[in-house]
């Protein structure tokens, strides 16, 4: 019988630190998402993306898609939630990789932005020649964009969102692990929380013959060698970071600004939806593209490199 107790009692005071250590973690948790909203509640670049996305959604209402509104405004809640869950995921990170220590003048990270613009205009104006509704001023370009838009976009895509900026920007100093192509920092369970949900949704619309297994592996395969990886490259991995640089670390207005420029980036697909309504695609843009860009850039902040950003980006083109 004292065996027993003895035994027992072993147990007990086994559990009891067990016990303190999930209610330290879970203190820790509630700390560091604490201290995340605060930061973003005294962000200048945080309410300047707040009273953007409220203007954009003002258009959209007053024009009859107030149901649209409503899907961004979910969508927003969403991503605001994981982006906030991704902070106590990712204690621990690094403040930021050796080679972002390596100091670099203004006037290149200027020339660096410069070119990462450029090749992001000309990939923006070349999607709204494949939508048709690229603008008339611009329709001189139309011939060279039909010309490349009848070549494979996953020949087309890796060359001008990956290999030719790449190629420019070491050309300028900037090392691979500056740009996202480095060591990662908890990158697979922040993949696991972000893409949770739409991994069921996908498993769900197999197991109910919405999606047969093969178009959906060849929808994978698509979006990974077309858009995940090579977008977040450009927007993330190259524009986001020089931004942060030129801004002296303040990584806020690199998210913010990289993520507007993505979602503004992507008008031609969303003008299309509204018939050609530049200024309702534009609002459309804001509300959505730009809010995804906001969570996929905490991400890549949060882990330093691309791989789960790039996962989840494709999964989300996928699901959707």
């Amino acid at each position: 019988m004292r065996a027993i107790q003895k035994e027992q009692s072993h147990e007990m005071a086994y559990e009891k630190p067990a016990a303190q250590m999930k209610g330290q973690k879970a203190r820790k948790a509630y700390i560091i998402c604490k201290q995340g909203i605060s930061a973003a509640a005294h962000s200048p670049a945080a309410w300047l993306f707040a009273a953007l996305w409220l203007l954009s959604a003002v258009y959209p209402v007053l024009a009859g898609y107030a149901g649209l509104v409503a899907v961004a405004f979910l969508v927003l809640v969403v991503v605001l939630l994981l982006s906030l869950l991704t902070l106590p995921l990712t204690a621990g990170t690094p403040t930021l990789a050796r080679a972002q220590d390596r100091p670099a003048s203004r006037g290149i990270l200027w020339v660096q932005i410069a070119i990462l613009l450029t090749f992001i205009v000309f990939t923006g104006l070349r999607g709204m020649a494949f939508h048709g509704n690229l603008p008339s001023f611009l329709l001189f370009l139309a011939p060279m964009m039909d010309a490349l838009n009848k070549v494979s976009f996953m020949l087309v895509n890796p060359i001008l969102y990956f290999v030719l900026p790449m190629a420019l920007l070491l050309i300028l100093g900037v090392r691979w692990r500056e740009v996202g192509l480095g060591r990662g920092y908890h990158s697979w369970r922040v993949t696991l929380l972000w893409s949770f949900l739409m991994l069921v949704l996908l498993l769900a619309a197999l197991v109910l013959q919405r999606v047969g297994i093969l178009p959906l592996l060849l929808a994978l395969l698509s979006n990974s060698l077309q858009n995940g990886f090579f977008e977040e490259f450009l927007f993330r991995g190259a524009l986001m970071s020089r931004l942060g640089r030129l801004f002296r670390q303040r990584w806020d207005w690199a998210i913010v600004l990289s993520a507007l420029t993505f979602g503004l980036w992507h008008i031609g697909l969303e003008a299309q939806g509204f018939n050609g309504n530049y200024l309702l695609g534009a609002a459309h843009t804001i509300l959505m593209q730009a809010v995804y860009g906001v969570g996929f850039a905490i991400v890549v902040y949060r882990t330093r490199n691309l791989l789960a950003s790039s996962i989840i980006h494709v999964l989300l083109n996928v699901t959707l």
